[in-house]
């Protein structure tokens, strides 16, 4: 289970509710796939699900998407 598929749950969305939620480019379809990593965020998708999830979302995006995560930011090697 993806961290994308913790924080929807934990708040009692369904795949559907949490597409509606961010709007227009997701669909269940597409939450689905980002859930099972088999489809990257685009730069877009990244933002509206950072605006939805708050300050829990650069752990979560980076579970989807490891690029998305800062140089900075990474641990050392």
């Amino acid at each position: 289970m993806t961290m994308l598929e913790l924080y929807r749950r934990a708040r009692g969305w369904s795949q559907a509710d949490l597409a509606r939620e961010l709007g227009r480019g997701f669909t269940a379809s597409a939450i689905s796939l980002l859930e099972a990593q088999r489809l990257q965020p685009s730069p877009r998708q990244r933002q509206r699900l950072a605006e939805v999830f708050g300050p829990e979302a650069e752990a979560m995006l980076a579970s989807i998407d490891p690029a998305s995560v800062p140089a900075s930011k990474e641990g050392p090697l």
